[in-house]
């Protein structure tokens, strides 16, 4: 009897476990598809590029190069999100870099646009051929996987709950998380001692319970209420950490230097 008790216990915790262990990395999986997809559709408008070069076709080339630099930046953007919100998926839309994502990624469509109506790709005796049209259609569904994220819903409920913060380099401070159902006041009565009840998201019914003088996504406050501080979208900035409620910087990104004065990295003056 007592053996059959172990061994029903062990399969739970399991259980469990593979279960976190797949929801988190089914997050991961999709927001490094959205990755792979803006790769993919680098390469795509690459290869237009390196057409018109061939064509003599100088402003097709030139559209090619505004719509990579503007891509960049959405990768650029989509690389911090996917960093911090690699576990809380649902949060993604509220990251400050999501404007510049989705600018970035909203010129390069025009860019491309502007590459279908220009004459030299439109002419029945280009070489173009279907390229282009193919990249349109890539970017209209990096655009598509994109919009699924930043309509991602929130996790169900479920009272012993747990999530995990992590820094930028490896998982640290795994602090203890509580998702509840109800209003405000009635989650402050039900939070722990020393604990702050805050809404999973801005149009989320459930809340969690949060230490915010250590957690580091919410720093000092709910994040969701614009409070406190996520101190892992600190630019510049590798290892960080919160302390009684205020983010602290433990080391910088190449080309910034930590000021002591205000502990944030500084971009080095060139």
């Amino acid at each position: 009897m007592v053996k059959s008790f172990e061994l029903l216990l062990v399969l739970l915790i399991f259980q469990t476990f593979s279960l976190n262990f797949y929801v988190s990395g089914s997050y991961e999986y999709q927001l490094n598809g959205v990755n792979n997809q803006f790769a993919v559709l680098d390469s795509k408008i690459s290869k237009i590029q390196s057409l018109a070069q061939q064509q003599g076709h100088s402003d097709v080339k030139e559209l090619c190069l505004e719509a990579k630099d503007h891509l960049s930046a959405a990768i650029d953007g989509w690389e911090r999100i996917s960093k911090v919100y690699k576990d809380k998926i649902w949060l993604a839309s509220e990251s400050k870099y999501k404007d510049n994502v989705q600018d970035s990624l909203d010129k390069c469509g025009e860019s491309i646009m502007k590459i279908l109506d220009n004459d030299h790709v439109k002419s029945v005796s280009g070489r173009y051929g279907s390229q282009v049209e193919d990249c349109k259609r890539y970017y209209e569904t990096c655009q598509h996987s994109c919009k699924n994220i930043w309509d991602w819903g929130p996790p169900s409920p479920t009272p012993s709950g747990s999530y995990t913060s992590y820094n930028k380099r490896q998982n640290v401070n795994s602090l203890r998380r509580r998702s509840l159902e109800g209003d405000e006041s009635d989650q402050i009565q039900k939070c722990p001692k020393g604990e702050t009840a805050c809404p999973i998201s801005e149009n989320s019914i459930g809340f969690e319970c949060l230490d915010t003088k250590l957690e580091l996504t919410n720093c000092g406050g709910c994040r969701t209420k614009n409070e406190g501080e996520n101190c892992l979208e600190i630019e510049g900035s590798v290892g960080v950490g919160c302390m009684k409620g205020k983010c602290v910087v433990f080391s910088v990104q190449p080309g910034y230097y930590l000021s002591k004065r205000i502990n944030r990295p500084v971009l080095k003056r060139k």
